[in-house]
């Protein structure tokens, strides 16, 4: 969403058209206006990593005493460098699992926890046991 504007600021680029800016801008504006709430991580929670490798994006969610709503801890995205753009999908998939692991590691560390991908290819690497978890 914020890729424009990202855009603008690397070496010798074509500045873009003021509407481009406003569009990129109001959509921005709108998305941290409609943002979720965030909640304080709960230590008998269970810890779900979500990741998606169409956009390097990740969210840490849990479950609180065996809900079946998940309440949102963080979530963050990552810029992809021209190299990484032309990964495979499983290997998009899995850079967004380790960089997210890494991010969120003071929240995950020595808990179990569940990691959900958007790629069957790294969902199934462990399908004779049943889920990934780490």
């Amino acid at each position: 969403m914020s890729y424009p504007l990202k855009e603008m600021t690397k070496p010798n680029k074509e500045f873009k058209s003021e509407d481009q800016i406003t569009d990129c801008l109001e959509k921005v504006k709108t998305a941290l206006l409609q943002a979720p709430l965030l909640h304080q991580p709960d230590e008998e929670g269970e810890f779900i990593l979500d990741t998606d490798a169409s956009e390097i994006a990740g969210i840490i969610s849990q479950t609180i005493n065996g809900e079946v709503k998940e309440f949102l801890i963080a979530f963050g995205s990552k810029a992809l460098s021209g190299t990484e753009r032309r990964y495979a999908a499983a290997k998009a998939e899995m850079l967004a699992a380790t960089y997210f692991v890494e991010k969120y590691l003071p929240c995950l560390a020595r808990r179990k926890f569940t990691l959900r991908t958007q790629n069957s290819a790294v969902d199934s690497m462990d399908s004779e046991t049943g889920p990934v978890s780490f």
